[in-house]
């Protein structure tokens, strides 16, 4: 199944793939960068979108990762992930989005520079 092919937009389409609370979880997915104009914004938006409307919980599933991500869009910000440390995925094809984790808290483990690609040792590093 595939939301891309469902009929209606915004509320109806989510209440349809069984969201109780629409409002809020548009809100999340818009936040995620993946829901735009009452639709997911391409293949790769729908397959998460169905796939969390398949599980026990679909609400929460999309509050979860509202909580702990969210979609960059700042230009300044976006500009600086690309010249300081464009992340280089292990799969071929193009990104058009960029992710931010939301951390409360980094525990056992040592940051090594200053997130730059030229700074990072082979040796943790406290900082």
């Amino acid at each position: 199944m595939s939301v891309l092919g469902e009929r209606g937009t915004g509320g109806s389409l989510l209440v349809r793939l069984g969201f109780a609370d629409r409002v809020a979880t548009e809100a999340a997915l818009v936040a995620l960068g993946v829901w735009r104009d009452g639709r997911p914004v391409d293949d790769d938006a729908a397959a998460l979108v169905t796939a969390a409307a398949e599980v026990a919980d679909p609400d929460l599933a999309v509050a979860a990762l509202a909580r702990v991500l969210e979609a960059v869009e700042d230009p300044d910000e976006l500009r600086t992930i690309r010249d300081g440390w464009d992340p280089t995925p292990w799969v071929a094809g193009p990104r058009h989005l960029y992710l931010k984790l939301r951390w409360r808290e980094i525990t056992g483990r040592r940051l090594a520079g200053d997130g730059t690609r030229g700074s990072v040792s082979p040796v943790p590093q406290a900082v």
